[in-house]
Order: C-alpha cells, then sequence, then structure tokens
C-alpha cells in the first residue's frame, strides 16, 4: 500500500513538472548596466530610462523611469530574443512598481523589425499603475518562429516614477496557468455629482468584483459599471478579476473635483496616530477613519489596514508616511519606527 501510494505521489509530481516545465530564453533584472537595451528618448527632453538603485524589485538595480514635470515618451529596447515554434507557449513577464498616491502609464510593445523603426511595434499590452509592484505576463505565441524585440514605452501622467523590473521571456512546454490581465478604462478626473463610468479591460475573465472608496458602484459584478461621489477628492478605484487560473487587481485613482473644479488638498498632519514614535504598534483615532496605508522612504507601501490598530512590529526602525483615509479627506502623518 505505501509502495502504491509513493508511485502515485511520484507520477503526480511528474505530471505537474512536464504540465508546466520552462524555458527562460531571455532574462534581465538590470544588475547589468549594458545588458543591450536601447533607450530612446522619443520626445527630446534630455529624460529617459535609466538603470538604477532607486526602489528594485530584486538584486540592486531596476529599469527607471524618472519625474518629469511634463507628460513623457520615453522607449526601452530590448535585445533580440528568437521565440520557438514547437506548439509551446511563451510570454513576456515583468514587474513593475508606480507609487501609491499616483499613476504612472506605460505600454508593452513587441516588434520582429531592428528596433529602430518605431512605426513596426504592435502594441500588446498597456496600463496606468499605481500601488507599489506587480508581476504582469503577456503570451507572445503570435510571434511563433520569429525574431522579436520587446519594448517598454514610459508616458509619464502624474509626474512620478516608475519601475521596471525581472523581465523575462519564458517558454513553456504546455499552457501555463493564466489569470486575468486586467485594466481599468477610466477617466482621471470627474466633478461631484457626474456618473463615471468605468470598464474592465481584460478578454480573459469570469468574474469581476469592483471596489469603488468614497461610495458604491451601481454594478459591483459586472465588466461595466458607474459611479458618483458626493465629496471631491482623489478616491482608489479597484477591480478584481477572476478565471479558474487565479486572480488579479488593478487600481485606478480617480479626482474629484468641487464646483470650482478643483481637488481639495490634503490635510496636514493632524497627530492623528498615536503613540509616534512606537515599536510595536500603532493606534489611529478612529473618529472619521476609513484605512491607513504605511509607506517606506522609497514610497513603497509596507503595511495597510482597515482596523484602527496597526502592527508595525515587523518593519525596520526609521520614518515612515501614513497615509490616513478619511470621511473628509486625506491626512498624511509621519511616524517613526523605533
Amino acid at each position: 500500500m505505501k509502495h502504491s501510494l509513493f508511485i502515485h505521489i511520484l507520477l503526480l509530481l511528474l505530471f505537474n513538472y512536464v504540465a508546466f516545465a520552462q524555458e527562460t530564453l531571455w532574462y534581465d533584472g538590470f544588475e547589468d548596466e549594458t545588458s543591450g537595451w536601447q533607450f530612446l528618448d522619443i520626445d527630446g527632453d534630455g529624460r529617459n530610462w535609466a538603470v538604477s538603485d532607486i526602489n528594485p524589485y530584486r538584486g540592486l538595480h531596476c529599469l527607471y523611469g524618472s519625474y518629469s514635470p511634463t507628460a513623457e515618451d520615453n522607449w526601452a529596447v530590448s535585445p533580440a530574443v528568437p521565440i520557438p515554434d514547437d506548439g509551446g507557449m511563451t510570454t513576456v513577464e515583468w514587474e513593475v512598481f508606480a507609487h501609491a498616491n499616483y499613476i504612472e502609464t506605460y505600454e508593452i510593445l513587441v516588434t520582429t523589425g531592428t528596433g529602430n523603426v518605431l512605426a513596426l511595434y504592435d502594441s500588446v499590452f498597456a496600463e496606468s499603475v499605481t500601488g507599489g509592484y506587480h508581476s504582469r505576463q503577456v503570451p507572445l505565441n503570435g510571434y511563433a518562429g520569429q525574431t522579436v524585440r520587446i519594448a517598454i514605452r514610459h508616458l509619464s501622467q502624474n509626474q512620478n516614477f516608475i519601475c521596471i523590473d525581472d523581465v523575462s521571456i519564458r517558454h513553456y512546454e504546455q499552457l501555463p496557468p493564466q489569470p486575468p490581465v486586467v485594466s481599468i478604462a477610466a477617466p482621471a478626473t470627474a466633478m461631484v455629482g457626474e456618473v463615471v463610468t468605468m470598464s474592465a479591460q481584460c478578454s480573459n475573465a469570469e468574474q469581476f468584483q469592483w471596489d469603488i472608496e468614497g461610495t458604491e458602484p451601481s454594478n459591483s459584478e459586472g465588466r461595466t459599471t458607474t459611479a458618483e461621489w458626493e465629496r471631491a477628492g482623489r478616491y482608489r478605484v479597484s477591480l478584481t478579476a477572476t478565471n479558474a487560473d487565479g486572480s488579479t487587481t488593478a487600481d485606478h485613482i480617480i479626482s474629484i473635483l468641487d464646483k470650482e473644479g478643483f481637488v481639495p488638498a490634503a490635510k496636514q498632519p493632524s497627530h492623528m496616530v498615536y503613540p509616534n514614535p512606537a515599536s510595536e504598534s500603532i493606534h489611529i483615532l478612529p473618529t472619521t477613519f476609513i484605512k491607513v496605508s504605511i509607506f517606506n522612504s522609497a514610497g513603497k507601501e509596507v503595511a495597510s489596514s482597515t482596523q484602527s490598530d496597526v502592527s508595525i512590529s515587523s518593519l525596520p526602525k526609521g520614518v515612515y508616511q501614513a497615509v490616513i483615509t478619511t470621511t473628509e479627506g486625506v491626512v498624511v502623518e509621519n511616524i517613526i519606527k523605533r
């Protein structure tokens, strides 16, 4: 009986290995600054992609798109990579970071040309991203048997930075799990009382779940929903798409303007956090509290809670920023972990 059970487990493990065996055709974690990328400053403003030590996903470096007071259009073009034509599945995969309080827009493009003629690129993925690092994956099966270059195009939206790390092209012997790839189509601004339409940009999801700060969606489980806000401010719209292989959440920040066309400025620190400094936990005054997010000095979210007591015992010593969402707006307060 034990021998039979061992054989059954061995066959199960072998089946899973064969079903999802993969080969990394190409990978770049940006630890080597001379890894063969071309950086193209299309708008000619002197700002461009660069290999940097600012906020890498892992290792010491990442691909960094810098701050800008205006719109950006910068391209990072990869070396050429041959794509197999054996019936398997090939994907391009990457990690992307944007600050929790800002949205940055970028696009993934593919070409079978030399990489110098921008008009020959096919757009295969685009999103406006916020809220830390996210894992992304896009299939490249339409390029089987060809040699491709991957382009990452930074389109600055909110004058903040964006980071890309761990870019790879992987080949699977059989189709791997395919969680949804989803983004939100929605305006960046709207007026108080205006009905805002938002929709999911996704082709492989079976279910959707909307979560909207400051109001309720008209249809919380549909591909398309509407919402309206009664109070000016900045609000996070979250959409979780699910299929049999898993789920993915996309975020979008919308600015709701008052009748004069303004968003109220974030409130100054009001000592809503105590004790401060603290070593184990902090407490948020509950009067109008909705949510708190804690960010480190690199702008990465390291903790969040909808409860008024938040543990910070696992955080290294240092200064952090608590972004506190209340019914009256947003309060930003520095906290010290000792």
